[in-house]
């Protein structure tokens, strides 16, 4: 640090004492460092113990100051709530309250702020980082959204976006060091400003023609250990890691980097359709081709994962277990399993709450009545799959051990996530009414209400998560009572105008009435009449984790599509016909009169704008917790 300028100190609170900032700085790279990446933490920590080491400070120092206060403040938001930290004897010592100390640190920040993006610093973009994903999740939306955006215009200024491999070249002062920091910010503005994009609804702030993720070099506070990097899922060009580079720390990050890439695409290529519900068929085509395009996109990232990152749930709860087992470990090598197994289920959640938001345009935007016969059975496929992926990548994603992410940062990203996950498994219910995959899709939200419920006294986003979901499940299962109910009643009303009376009733009437009766053989055929639809598609965990196939989605296509006696789409807002009716497996009965009516009526109708007006409605809420 230079001495330009005239010394300054902290001008809206006291400064807390070393021990207890060096305490909260441990608690970050803890709990958020893992998954958020925008320090090196060696050469961190010894800058940070000169500066704190003072109660006063050059001018030149004001980033780098900044940046301890906020990295302390992130810290202390992790364990605010967290009675086995022990820094709350710390706290009460230098008569602090975890909450005061909290909301004081970041005063003191915003305090700063102006003269902050005047230094247009590193730090400056790292401070606005985490200043915005703080707001993101726990204060305020359009403040995270303009904070966000200083962070990008920063990094545009400095040329972050231009660093290239052969930078070693330029000069004798290239530092390795702070050239992959600049790198790691880069990539963590592209991450934070898609996900913005993607829960505010509004324009990435970045340009499309510099929007790439910078390649990273290993360094040295992310690596395993010997004892850990060994095993053979984390080797490179093991038979059991799938990868040709040792992972580490860092793979996560990575992986995560291309996602949102990915996810940012996607942003793009939505945006520049300009869609306004009712859609034309046309402009439905062009969505479905958006889709089929990034879901490629998005199949080819998955497939390159290394083993250890697999989302399939059944072989990610053997290579959790497998290492876990690992012996002999160091003090470190235990935190740096405990942080890759964290990755592990983070990366999850990221991938599943992709697969919904790529897929979510198809379950938002309708199509006219009058125009829906124009519609192609590929593009009808397309629309199909998009509910049925979006709901298993939901259902997988109910069952993240929520548990293990207690008091880490991500925790509020992982509920936020859960609550999109709960809206979507609320429409099968009433898309498919009393069928395997509605009561699969409830057990799923019942976890999600379940696991929020028991976090409660950890971050109010569960609170919130758990009230909003509760009313939502409520009236989904109210709906599909009432579809249930109402479908029986037309069921009856058309039975007794076709078939007045059961078999034994017909035939007291047909003796009465001097009738001839319908022999046995007879009645067991006009029984058979009724024959029972596909039930609503439930396919297995393999299944789940690629494309569907052929045979699947026609079963799909049925019970999702209404279609007329012609072969073309029924009108929607129809509800199911008068010879619809459920037998006591749950399975849709049909008159064999149109054995291809479907379940999507219902949905069709009313539930897509309810998916789309719930999740606005949480993220609203969720942007004013604290």
């Amino acid at each position: 640090m230079g001495c330009a300028g005239p010394p300054w100190s902290l001008v809206t609170m006291q400064c807390p004492s070393p021990v207890l900032l060096e305490a909260l700085i441990d608690v970050y790279f803890d709990r958020m460092h893992w998954f958020t990446l925008v320090f090196h933490e060696p050469s961190f920590r010894q800058a940070a113990k000169h500066v704190l080491s003072r109660t006063s400070w050059h001018r030149d120092e004001l980033g780098f100051v900044l940046a301890c206060l906020m990295v302390s403040a992130v810290g202390l938001k992790c364990v605010v709530r967290d009675p086995s930290w022990i820094g709350h004897a710390m706290l009460a010592e230098e008569s602090w309250d975890a909450v005061t100390l909290l909301e004081a640190l970041i005063k003191e920040v915003r305090f700063h702020l102006l003269d902050l993006l005047d230094d247009c610093s590193i730090e400056t973009v790292q401070v606005c980082s985490l200043l915005g994903t703080y707001y993101v999740f726990h204060a305020s939306p359009t403040l995270a959204w303009s904070i966000l955006g200083m962070a990008v215009r920063t990094a545009y200024a400095l040329t972050l976006h231009c660093d290239g491999d052969d930078d070693s070249a330029t000069g004798k002062d290239y530092d390795p060091v702070v050239a992959q920091v600049r790198r790691r910010n880069w990539n963590h503005i592209l991450v934070a400003d898609t996900f913005a994009a993607m829960i505010y609804g509004r324009p990435v702030s970045l340009d499309a023609a510099f929007s790439y993720v910078q390649p990273l070099d290993d360094l040295d506070d992310l690596v395993l250990g010997p004892g850990l990097s060994k095993h053979p899922l984390l080797t490179a060009n093991s038979p059991r890691s799938v990868s040709s580079r040792p992972v580490s720390r860092q793979t996560f990050h990575e992986l995560k980097y291309y996602l949102y890439d990915i996810v940012r695409e996607a942003l793009n290529r939505f945006r520049l359709l300009r869609l306004q519900s009712p859609i034309s068929p046309a402009e439905l085509v062009s969505l479905v081709e958006a889709v089929q395009h990034v879901r490629s996109l998005l199949y080819a990232w998955k497939a390159d994962l290394p083993a250890v990152f697999d989302t399939n749930p059944t072989s990610q709860e053997a290579i959790l277990a497998d290492l876990d087992s690992i012996p002999d470990l160091s003090p470190e090598e235990q935190k740096s399993r405990r942080h890759l197994s964290l990755q592990i289920n983070a990366l999850n959640v990221t991938y599943n709450s992709a697969v919904i938001f790529i897929h979510r345009p198809l379950l938002e935007y309708r199509v006219a009545a009058d125009s829906r016969q124009a519609l192609s059975s590929e593009t009808l496929q397309v629309v199909s799959e998009s509910l049925q992926l979006s709901v298993n990548a939901a259902l997988e994603m109910s069952r993240v051990p929520v548990p293990h992410l207690e008091n880490q940062f991500a925790m509020s990203f992982v509920l936020m996530n859960f609550f999109t996950a709960g809206v979507i498994l609320c429409i099968p219910p009433t898309t498919w009414p009393l069928s395997s995959i509605a009561h699969e899709a409830k057990a799923g939200t019942l976890r999600i209400i379940h696991a929020s419920r028991a976090l409660k006294p950890v971050t109010p986003i569960a609170s919130h998560t758990e009230q909003l979901l509760t009313g939502l499940l409520r009236r989904s299962l109210q709906q599909e009572v009432d579809s249930g109910l109402h479908q029986e009643h037309n069921v009856r009303i058309e039975s007794d105008r076709r078939y007045p009376a059961s078999m034994d009733q017909t035939m007291r009437y047909s003796q009465q009435n001097h009738l001839p009766i319908q022999n046995e053989t007879e009645a067991r055929n006009e029984q058979a009449n009724q024959v029972p639809v596909q039930q609503a598609p439930r396919f297995s965990q393999a299944d789940r984790q690629g494309p569907i196939s052929g045979d699947q989605m026609r079963m799909a296509n049925v019970s999702l599509f209404p279609l007329t006696h012609n072969g073309e789409m029924e009108d929607a807002n129809v509800m199911h016909s008068a010879s619809t009716i459920y037998d006591e497996n749950g399975n849709l009965v049909i008159s064999n009169n149109d054995p291809r009516r479907g379940a999507i009526d219902y949905h069709y109708a009313e539930q897509r704008h309810q998916v789309d007006s719930q999740l606005d409605e949480v993220f609203g809420i969720f942007g004013q917790s604290k």
